[in-house]
């Protein structure tokens, strides 16, 4: 449809504004623009003033919220190459596998001395076989974390005869070799990145998650495949 030029005359917030009378076909505010009309009612009245404040104003916004942005972004990236920040990012990481490792175990008795323990608990810990501090590469595998009590956690220092006694006992020697040798050889080292990291946290949340909603007793096969099913899943360990 053809737009038809009309007479340069104010309307609206510029009705009061005597335009030049010109037919025009560009306008604002019934105000020619080549005419220069529109930029003299900007300029030379009230209401074209407020109107220019107001458009600077939500220019600026426009640009403030870009550059807030931006700088978030560019937050998120530095404390991505933080080392503080990662470190506690791997430890959340750590905290979330204790959980699957607990919840995997749930109702069970304790992997080292074999108490029963009671549900939902301080007394309740996931128990590294491999301790962190000395094979960091292993935190995050579900085989070298299992149901533990306290006294066996803490003040036992891992009760490592008992890990032995009840890994044989329960799953044979075989399986005991896998996790007190093979692990510790297989996987001396493991490369994740921050970005890593960030995607592992999320994927173990959700399993986490998942596992929570429906606690119940497992076999001791079943701890085992299911914990071979998540590390396969994570994928840290391949």
């Amino acid at each position: 449809m053809q737009i038809k030029p009309k007479r340069c005359k104010g309307t609206g917030k510029a009705i009061n504004f005597v335009g030049c009378n010109d037919l025009q076909l560009n306008r604002k505010y019934g105000l020619g623009i080549k005419c220069g009309c529109f930029a003299k009612f900007l300029y030379e009245t009230k209401e074209g003033s407020e109107i220019i404040e107001k458009n600077t104003l939500r220019a600026k916004n426009n640009i403030d919220r870009k550059n807030n942005q931006e700088w978030k972004e560019e937050k998120k990236t530095f404390k991505k190459n933080d080392k503080k920040y990662q470190k506690s990012r791997r430890g959340v990481l750590q905290d979330l596998i204790n959980e699957i490792a607990r919840f995997i175990d749930f109702d069970n008795t304790c992997m080292m001395c074999e108490i029963p323990l009671t549900r939902g608990v301080d007394e309740i810990h996931g128990c590294h076989y491999h301790s962190v501090g000395s094979n960091e590469s292993l935190r995050y595998n579900l085989f070298n974390d299992w149901l533990g009590c306290y006294p066996c956690n803490k003040p036992k220092g891992g009760n490592k005869d008992g890990y032995d006694e009840t890994l044989i006992k329960h799953y044979g020697e075989e399986k005991w070799e896998y996790i007190k040798f093979e692990i510790k050889r297989k996987y001396q080292s493991i490369n994740l990145s921050a970005n890593d990291i960030e995607d592992l946290i999320i994927k173990a949340r959700e399993i986490r998650n998942e596992l929570k909603k429906d606690l119940f007793k497992r076999t001791l096969e079943e701890r085992w495949e299911l914990r071979q099913e998540i590390n396969e899943k994570l994928n840290i360990y391949k």
